[in-house]
């Protein structure tokens, strides 16, 4: 009897601190006369990246709900078709950042990063839409995401919420290249099947033995005019000899 008494009493009380902590978990709620810090980091394998704007649009604002508190959408957000369910969702982000655009709704706030890294102070408390609105130099624009404030961690609300973006390098644009100088034009080879005249080859020649042309006529003269001579000493030695 006394030990099932003693076992009682160890239940009594597991239950009692099981009671205490949840009773200190559900009563944690919002403080929505705080204002909270959005710190957004910009970096690429580990280097900050510079330039561009960041714009944060107020799509979200806390509402209680039987002692849970929410996301509900803001009045400008009421024909949003979507729900605030899961913020972490890329989808949703991107649905929202689309509805936001269409919509042409106002930014809440909207910041230059000039050190890789962008505060926003002084926010009311609800859910924010981060646009790039303009994006930093040889980057792709950053994807929209959703962030809260607070942002429940280890099941306390923290105030001060820290997001960084995810980058990518902008590659040069494959499809359109920069187009090279232009070479200049090459000479034009001078046609081969026209060759000009000074190219042009000479009249095929009768074979030589190393003597040039021009005395060939002289000598084809001489050789007639010897011959002629040695006819003439001919005829006259033999007319003086029938004289005789």
């Amino acid at each position: 009897m006394k030990y099932i008494k003693q076992i009682a009493a160890l239940l009594l009380t597991s239950l009692f601190l099981c009671s205490m902590s949840v009773t200190a978990y559900a009563n944690e709620i919002p403080d929505e006369s705080r204002k909270g810090t959005i710190t957004v980091e910009m970096a690429y394998d580990g280097k900050p990246i510079t330039g561009g704007t960041l714009t944060l649009y107020r799509v979200g604002r806390v509402q209680e709900d039987d002692g849970n508190y929410r996301f509900v959408k803001t009045s400008d957000m009421k024909d949003f078709s979507g729900d605030y369910n899961n913020i972490g969702s890329a989808k949703l982000a991107e649905d929202v950042a689309a509805f936001v655009s269409e919509h042409g709704i106002s930014a809440y706030a909207a910041a230059e990063n000039t050190e890789g890294k962008t505060v926003f102070t002084n926010m009311e408390l609800g859910l924010y839409l981060l646009v790039q609105t303009e994006a930093s130099d040889g980057y792709k624009p950053l994807q929209p995401f959703l962030i809260s404030v607070p942002m429940k961690e280890d099941g306390h609300y923290v105030y001060e919420v820290n997001a960084a973006g995810k980058f990518e390098p902008h590659p040069d644009n494959p499809d359109n290249p920069d187009n090279p100088d232009n070479p200049d034009n090459p000479d034009n080879p001078s046609n081969p099947d026209n060759p000009t005249d000074s190219q042009k080859p000479s009249e095929p020649l009768l074979p030589q033995t190393g003597q040039l042309n021009w005395p060939i006529p002289l000598l084809a003269a001489l050789g007639l005019g010897l011959f002629a001579a040695g006819w003439l000493l001919y005829f006259r030695r033999k007319k003086n000899s029938d004289e005789k």
